[in-house]
């Protein structure tokens, strides 16, 4: 099985490794998984090599474009989901959701 782990995720979707992961973890159905986007750089977590990934959505980013890993962060409300993917495929992810940004999700879908 080919994941792609160290292909960038980009404004076109999500990678299948996040897709199964927000899917099983967060019970995230397909139209929701559709809208959101992936940014992603090399990273270290304990020590070890990985790929940290910032999931959003992009109907919450108010101005200008997220093309960079930090350019999320000044627009931190559009942030829904933050973690890593370690080399073996495994993504884990922490969600980041504001309770207004949860419910405007919730509400799309």
């Amino acid at each position: 099985m080919n994941l792609l782990f160290w292909k960038k995720c980009n404004q076109r979707g999500l990678s299948p490794i996040l897709r199964m992961t927000l899917r099983r973890q967060y019970n995230l159905d397909d139209p929701t998984l559709d809208r959101l986007c992936c940014i992603s750089q090399s990273g270290r977590y304990a020590n070890r090599p990985v790929r940290l990934v910032r999931i959003f959505d992009p109907t919450l980013v108010q101005k200008g474009k997220i093309r960079r890993y930090d350019d999320i962060m000044a627009q931190r409300h559009a942030l829904m989901f933050e973690g890593h993917i370690e080399r073996d495929g495994n993504a884990y992810l922490l969600d980041k959701r504001t309770q207004k940004a949860a419910e405007r999700v919730a509400a799309k879908t």
